[in-house]
């Protein structure tokens, strides 16, 4: 059928984690809890980040959404501006590319895990910096540090109760008037078939059983919740495994995502109290992904951006 991709491309193997809190894995929870939804830090994990933030770049033709240039235009007496970017020292394509574009910017990346390998022989921009930093239990930055804040892509990473803590921990480390902006894609995909809208919702459940769904249509109620102002939203349709080379760009992210995650909803999916069985996983999500060609399936993907209320104002609920 018109654009299906003949030859889905097999990724490398990815093992289950351990309970083991360094193992690795892209979750921020130190406690017992992080093991329910963990997606481990692998070379094929990497490689999805980055090749993820190419697609959305091509997509929303942009790198950020956030009315930050007249604020970098300014002339600042207070010292050098900084932004800052949640959780993308493993994979820092986007704050290296920031990095470029704003050569007058600091931009400092936080991150739980350690900057992986990959990235330790590239080019690192002069005016990007790195750092071990968990935003779930506090950000080693004064108040009021950085005119602009980015993070996207950490709907697995966060349970309910840590939203309010997270953007509490943002709003204080953003200026007055400075910016957060937020991405995220809708964990529930639009007209898919069967197989594929089980596999998508039995990993939707795990989000959930985490008591709140942080994903992307909750963006601009989180922001507003929060008490930032200015709040502006909207969203962009990817398709998955039709649509040319953007269907099979979306499909390979998908594809090792689902992996990541097999060994802990495997069970509900093939229905059975087995072992985990990569084989018997990967035949079932290929039959999936097959369904996606024929319903053609298709992800929205969420923006979102705030304003830090300025010292001055008052905000009333």
């Amino acid at each position: 059928m018109g654009n299906r991709i003949s030859k889905k491309r097999r990724l490398p193997t990815i093992s289950s984690t351990s309970s083991d809190n360094n193992d690795g894995s892209l979750s921020l929870h130190s406690g017992s809890r992080s093991s329910e939804m963990r997606v481990p830090i692998t070379e094929a994990e990497v490689e999805r980040q980055h090749y993820l933030h190419f697609l959305l770049k091509h997509i929303f033709q942009t790198n950020y959404f956030a009315p930050i240039d007249p604020l970098v235009a300014k002339q600042h007496s207070d010292g050098p501006m900084m932004a800052l970017d949640i959780s993308g020292g493993y994979c820092p394509t986007w704050l290296m590319e920031m990095g470029q574009v704003f050569p007058q910017v600091q931009f400092h990346g936080v991150d739980a895990n350690e900057s992986i390998p990959l990235y330790e022989s590239k080019h690192v921009p002069g005016n990007v910096h790195f750092e071990k930093s968990n935003i779930l239990d506090h950000l080693d930055y004064p108040d009021n540090t950085f005119f602009y804040a980015h993070q996207r892509m950490m709907y697995f990473c966060y349970y309910g109760d840590d939203i309010p803590h997270v953007f509490s921990e943002l709003k204080r480390v953003v200026k007055p008037d400075g910016w957060v902006e937020l991405m995220e894609t809708d964990v529930i995909p639009k007209r898919s078939g069967p197989m594929f809208k089980q596999l998508l919702e039995i990993a939707a459940y795990h989000l959930k059983a985490r008591q709140q769904l942080y994903h992307g249509p909750a963006l601009v109620r989180v922001l507003k919740d929060n008490g930032f102002q200015d709040v502006t939203g909207d969203y962009r349709s990817i398709p998955v495994c039709w649509g040319g080379y953007i269907g099979k760009i979306m499909y390979e992210n998908t594809l090792t995502a689902l992996r990541a995650i097999g060994p802990i909803i495997y069970q509900e999916v093939l229905d059975t109290d087995g072992d985990y069985v990569q084989e018997d996983y990967d035949e079932f999500i290929d039959k999936a992904f097959d369904e996606c060609v024929t319903y053609q399936t298709f992800f929205n993907i969420h923006w979102a951006y705030g304003r830090k209320p300025s010292a001055t104002t008052t905000i009333s609920r």
